[in-house]
């Protein structure tokens, strides 16, 4: 009788409480984003998101994918479900918790001493550094960490929602104005490019407009454009993405990926007005050239149909608009867990970002106790106002948009920024296996 009884009480449990089977999710890019807002309500479709500027739409409801496609002015259309929103922050290799209290930190920047000529580059510019803002995309920013005490711009927001990611992170409240770091990540990118106390980023004191699309976890793509959209109606004059993702472009054209084509269209829009976009590369050592980037993506993605003829494309640095960036090592190389592109890509550019090969050689626990890790890792700011060790593509792209803000400051080009992005991809330093290496030094000493 027992089991009897239990056996009707499963049953009736899943016949009375079965959930309802959720409404379907769509990303829609349209080249009249209002007029198919108005369609999609006429069809009883919620829409959740919409970016005007790129005509993105996020709706969900009851309706045939089909139905909505007749809508007039709808370029793509793609179920959420279909889309992998895999976006990371570029994650460092290694990340040594290593806290320095001494009052000299400079000399324990070998990279800063490295494209600045030793300091030499802070005095050649005498401008204003305010007068150039620098958007963090982000996990946000320490607040109250001394080294960026007056620079973060009132006008930052936080797009991470109540819930967060998936509704995965209770402590999210989707305050606008939690710009907070939970993560750790965009205190220390932010330090590189801007850091002014215990040490120095590439432009110390510039003006950081933060926007948080991290907390804990990943981001929704959706987020991250709308930072990029509302850091260029803001003024911004660079905005840097340490983040990013590999995509799937089915036979190899972006027009049949709704995901790389969001990218696209918020990036040329930030180019149109005179923004420039750095953007992160992996750090999976792969080339991004060769299809390394698919091999690697099938091994983790097994289940996923893939044809020959697709490609797989690490975003959004692979967007020509965009300057993707790589790091490279204290030995004068490409860091061998950086991505990279050929060394002839007119928009691909290396900054020091760290490197493993004393971890390789002794292993991690010398490599920790005899502090090697200080010859080949970069020294940065860290949440609870600290400076602690980390190494990363994440890391060299701060920098890239530190040298954007010297060279825009210096030369007063906030309204020419072709010729900002100029100066940075051609006045370089090259390393020992021929990479573009970027150079503030160079940058500000002439051109």
């Amino acid at each position: 009788m027992k089991k009897k009884g239990l056996l009707v009480i499963i049953f009736l449990t899943f016949f009375f409480f079965y959930p309802k089977a959720k409404a379907a999710e769509y990303t829609i890019i349209s080249n009249n984003s209002e007029q198919t807002v108005n369609g999609l309500n006429n069809l009883g479709v919620t829409v959740n998101s919409h970016i005007a500027e790129i005509g993105y739409i996020e709706a969900q409801g009851d309706v045939n994918i089909d139905q909505i496609k007749k809508l007039s002015n709808i370029k793509s259309i793609q179920n959420m479900a279909d889309t992998s929103q895999n976006i990371t922050t570029r994650v460092p290799s290694t990340y040594i918790n290593q806290t320095i209290q001494l009052p000299q930190l400079f000399s324990y920047q070998w990279d800063m001493q490295k494209i600045t000529n030793n300091g030499v580059s802070y005095s050649l510019n005498k401008e204003n550094r305010k007068n150039v803002t620098v958007a963090l995309v982000d996990s946000g920013i320490d607040v109250d960490h001394n080294a960026f005490t007056g620079m973060i711009d009132s006008r930052s927001k936080n797009f991470v929602p109540a819930g967060g990611y998936d509704n995965s992170e209770s402590s999210e409240t989707g305050s606008i104005n939690d710009i907070d770091d939970k993560k750790g990540h965009g205190t220390a990118v932010a330090g590189q490019i801007a850091a002014n106390g215990q040490i120095f980023g590439v432009s110390p004191g510039t003006n950081l407009l933060v926007y948080r699309v991290f907390g804990k976890s990943k981001s929704k793509e959706c987020w991250i454009l709308k930072a990029i959209i509302d850091a260029t109606n803001n003024g911004a004059n660079v905005i840097n993405l340490s983040l990013g993702q590999y995509i799937k472009i089915p036979n190899g054209d972006i027009w049949e990926s709704a995901e790389a084509l969001r990218y696209k269209f918020a990036i040329d829009y930030a180019t149109r007005h005179n923004v420039i976009v750095v953007a992160a590369t992996g750090n999976d050592g792969l080339s991004d050239d060769n299809g390394e980037v698919k091999t690697y993506y099938n091994s983790q993605h097994s289940g996923q149909d893939m044809s020959q003829n697709d490609t797989v494309e690490d975003y959004p640095s692979v967007l020509p608009n965009a300057i993707a960036v790589g790091s490279s090592d204290n030995n004068n190389q490409r860091s061998s867990f950086s991505n990279y592109y050929n060394q002839y890509q007119d928009n691909f550019i290396l900054a020091p970002g760290g490197g493993t090969p004393l971890l390789d050689q002794y292993g991690q626990e010398e490599w920790y106790n005899q502090k090697l890790f200080m010859k080949e890792q970069v020294l940065s700011t860290s949440n609870n106002g600290n400076y602690d060790y980390a190494d990363g593509t994440s890391i060299s792209t701060g920098k890239v948009s530190g040298e954007l803000a010297e060279i825009i400051s210096n030369y007063h080009l906030q309204g020419d920024s072709s010729k900002a992005r100029s100066i940075l991809l051609n006045q370089v330093n090259y390393t020992s296996d021929g990479y573009k290496e970027i150079s503030t030094y160079k940058a500000l000493r002439g051109y």
